[in-house]
């Protein structure tokens, strides 16, 4: 019944999106319409339920309220300007499967599609023994999500506040999990299954509206195709080490690659940091995996006010880059000043039309500035973030090297393909100016605590620039000369033979059951607990060690004084207060004021937890145990 519920709601979000876009006139094909529209319904809902949720709690009330208000842009199906498109676009999406060559394209995409879906739906799984992650590199980003995600789902976290850091706002762009959340309650999926849903539905909602993006900048099948491979097959020179590891090895090749050892554009310890998107952020980063196909939508929606200046897209464009705080703040910093460089070449094109783009402008600003206030945890000083770091990550290592082994060949590659195509004027290479313009500013500025996060900025000039490296490879391609061609499959491979072993160990850990790659986040007798927990009043704080897979977040939803302090400090919050009172407390020390000022009903313990910070006797012989496993203790106060 709940997969008919889900499978139902996803079809009314598909007609809902496909309305909207229809009615703001955006120039999409059928199937990019139907991506696009259910990623800005599940947007839309996700903000309208947010706003009920504060009023009501998040329930079906809540949930149905929202869902009715969208429901309202169903009725532009019913206006005949909206029926003729929608005909228009069926009668070209009929044409179009008719050829063999777009048959061709929907087979390789739908490669794509299968692969990834995939991947991002079997990201959790139970198992006999716990709950289980198939990926490394998200494991400890998951129990971050899973406490956001729960703490909606289970804490009824309304107001929201951070889970992790008590008296403070989330520093994370949350909506994404707050999407999730809405699986788990009401509509009734297990966390698991929602994570899975809910990535899988951004996963599909990026490849397709990635291919028609490089379609209508290129007007070339092969490039949107070249494209995606580009895109998911990132790396670098890492494959020189794979074939040292296989030579090494004395194996058959095909035995070799049934259990590759690691992931081998994420060799850190030899420095490489420019680790293939989708292991280190479409699927451990769930705000990236949202914010990144929503981007692409500002982007085309902006580039059509480009050519042709329309007052309800512009406003709709505008609505959909103010709604950027809760869904990915790098994005948002990413996109202000292409959208400002855009609205100066409207204004130089027409002066006139400062009077309206002024006006709905100030409104999207403040909008913004509404939503990070309110919502998010703000820095005293956001500027104090930033830091002057030429060469990012090299850390002493000969830059050009350093830059080389990573990225390849393709900075190289966008300024010569930029000279080569120097006389166009059009939007492919307007993005690749953009985009060199953000490699130089990651290269020479780190903007969060962990130098790590500048990625989120290189994979912007990725983007940003591939339209014009695959326009210039398939135009290598088209050129009669041999070398020409064997060149440009040359530098294809080259760009992509380490990222395609990586996404092979990934996509084929199920077949060969490779080692290192899945990992268990929490034991029977922890999901035990977190379960326990889930059955008490979710009105207090829990009083536990700051670590980042405390069942009572992750599992239960609940909030404690102070979680993982990694994830606090990369996001520059100053938690140095709560974690001096957390030790006092753990200690046995003035815990009648500041159990009551936190507002402490439980302790949680590990009886892992053996470094002597724990005053267990003071506790034992205080509190009352009112639950008991073989991993841990809750005790209930009595505030």
């Amino acid at each position: 019944m709940t997969a008919v519920i889900v499978a139902s709601l996803l079809i009314n979000l598909i007609l809902i999106g496909v309305s909207l876009t229809t009615l703001f006139r955006l120039k999409f094909f059928l199937e990019e319409k139907c991506a696009v529209g259910l990623l800005i319904s599940l947007i839309f809902l996700g903000y309208i339920n947010l706003g009920f949720a504060y009023l009501f709690g998040l329930n079906w009330g809540s949930f149905l309220i929202s869902l009715l208000i969208l429901e309202v842009l169903l009725l532009a199906l019913f206006l005949k300007s909206t029926r003729r498109v929608l005909q228009e676009d069926l009668q070209d999406f009929v044409a179009r499967y008719r050829q063999r060559s777009w048959q061709l394209f929907a087979g390789l995409n739908c490669l794509f599609l299968l692969l990834y879906s995939g991947l991002a739906w079997r990201l959790l799984t139970y198992a006999k023994d716990g709950l289980y992650i198939a990926l490394l590199h998200a494991y400890g980003d998951m129990f971050l999500h899973l406490g956001i995600i729960n703490s909606f789902a289970e804490g009824h976290n309304f107001p929201v506040e951070n889970p992790n850091l008590a008296k403070a706002l989330i520093s994370y762009p949350f909506l994404v999990d707050f999407i999730t959340a809405q699986f788990v309650n009401p509509l009734g999926l297990r966390v698991d299954l929602a994570v899975g849903v809910t990535g899988s539905i951004f996963m599909i909602c990026l490849i397709l509206i990635l291919t028609f993006f490089l379609y209508r900048l290129t007007k070339s099948k092969l490039a949107s195709i070249l494209g995606l491979s580009l895109f998911f097959f990132n790396g670098g020179f890492g494959f020189v080490h794979f074939f040292r590891d296989y030579y090494s090895s004395g194996e058959h090749f095909w035995q070799f690659i049934q259990h590759i050892p690691h992931d081998y554009t994420a060799l850190k310890d030899i420095g490489f940091w420019w680790i293939n998107v989708v292991i280190s952020m479409l699927l451990p980063q769930r705000s990236f995996l949202l914010g990144l196909p929503f981007a692409l939508v500002i982007i085309g929606v902006f580039l059509e006010l480009k050519s042709k200046f329309l007052l309800p897209k512009f406003i709709f464009g505008s609505l959909l880059i103010s709604l950027l705080p809760l869904v990915h703040t790098h994005t948002l910093m990413i996109l202000a000043p292409f959208i400002l460089f855009i609205g100066l070449m409207l204004l130089v094109k027409s002066p006139k039309k400062i009077v309206l783009l002024a006006p709905i402008g100030l409104i999207g600003s403040l909008l913004i500035v509404f939503l990070s206030k309110s919502f998010l945890a703000q820095t005293d000083n956001m500027f104090s973030l930033i830091k002057f770091q030429p060469w990012w990550m090299a850390h002493g290592e000969n830059p050009i090297f350093f830059y080389l082994k990573n990225f390849n060949i393709l900075p190289i590659l966008t300024v010569i393909f930029c000279l080569w195509n120097i006389k166009r004027r059009d939007n492919v290479y307007l993005l690749a100016l953009v985009g060199l313009f953000w490699f130089f500013v990651g290269s020479l500025f780190i903007f969060q605590p962990w130098d790590f996060d500048n990625i989120k900025i290189f994979i912007y000039w990725y983007i940003f620039t591939l339209p014009l490296v695959v326009a210039s490879l398939v135009k290598m391609l088209r050129v009669p000369r041999d070398s020409i061609k064997i060149l440009a499959g040359g530098i294809l491979i080259l760009c992509t033979i380490t990222g395609f072993i990586d996404n092979w160990r990934l996509i084929t850990q199920p077949v060969f059951n490779t080692p290192g790659i899945s990992y268990q986040l929490y034991s029977l007798d922890a999901l035990k607990t977190g379960n326990f927990i889930k059955t008490l009043p979710n009105d207090g704080t829990f009083l536990s060690k700051d670590v980042f897979n405390n069942p009572a977040v992750s599992i239960a939803g609940r909030k404690v004084v102070v979680g993982f302090n990694g994830w606090l400090w990369s996001y520059g919050l100053d938690y140095q207060r709560q974690q001096a009172d957390l030790i006092k407390m753990l200690a046995g020390q003035e815990t009648d004021p500041l159990f009551r000022e936190y507002n402490i009903r439980y302790i949680l313990l590990s009886k892992y937890d053996t470094d002597g910070s724990i005053n267990r006797n003071y506790i034992r012989q205080t509190f009352p145990l009112i639950f008991e496993s073989k991993e841990y203790e809750i005790y209930q106060t009595n505030i």
